[in-house]
């Protein structure tokens, strides 16, 4: 409101937060089109975005916006920037370390449901990236670094290679 406020003061557009930016997006929207007898209370259930809605990036979805409103200071835009390089960056890695299935499977389940030899060779053979591996259930980004450094290969100075 206090944002809106100083917008409506120098002729801008008001800041307005979309159903897939945010909870206060779902709260206005279900508020204005659907009404409800508990005008304090929101029901996340209502929110088809929930899974993208989290505090841990909410810098990553609103900083550029508020910005852009002039509601953010340029040294924390900065921050913004450096952090998405790094995120950038660390995920460009991830998909560069390619190691084939046999080396994951040590420690990931690969269930595909056959158990023929043929099957099994094949998958072996298979190379997957640790980003792939890191979208299995389960796994995290520790468990990935241990299973390189296992195989002789730091994730930070791994630049891929086939073994």
């Amino acid at each position: 409101a206090g944002a809106n406020a100083g917008l409506a003061a120098v002729g801008q557009p008001p800041f307005v937060v979309n159903r897939d930016e945010g909870y206060i997006g779902v709260l206005v929207d279900d508020l204005v089109t659907k009404g409800t007898n508990e005008p304090y209370r929101m029901f996340t259930s209502r929110a088809e975005y929930r899974l993208s809605l989290r505090s841990d990036n909410a810098d990553l979805r609103l900083t550029q916006r508020g910005f852009d409103a002039g509601v953010v200071r340029p040294e924390r835009m900065a921050a913004l920037d450096m952090r998405q390089s790094a995120i950038e960056a660390s995920l460009a890695q991830l998909r560069r370390v390619k190691k084939p299935v046999s080396l994951w499977s040590k420690h990931v389940s690969f269930t595909h449901g056959s158990a023929d030899s043929q099957s099994k060779r094949k998958r072996e053979t298979r190379i997957r990236s640790a980003e792939e591996i890191l979208t299995m259930p389960d796994v995290d980004l520790d468990l990935v670094e241990k299973i390189l450094q296992e195989a002789e290969f730091g994730l930070m100075g791994s630049e891929g290679g086939e073994g």
